[in-house]
């Protein structure tokens, strides 16, 4: 799955956000990824 910032058509492998303005850190930031529970089945973390 390969998550997008921007706008676009989501398909099996990818999601869009649609936001208009950058959502990630370039210093380092932590993505979790959560089901419809709200529970959280991954977690990662770049620098």
């Amino acid at each position: 799955m390969t998550l997008r910032t921007g706008s676009g058509t989501d398909t099996d492998t990818e999601l869009y956000w649609g936001s208009g303005s950058p959502i990630w850190n370039n210093a380092g930031d932590t993505v979790i990824l959560s089901n419809a529970d709200g529970e959280h089945v991954l977690e990662v973390s770049y620098e």
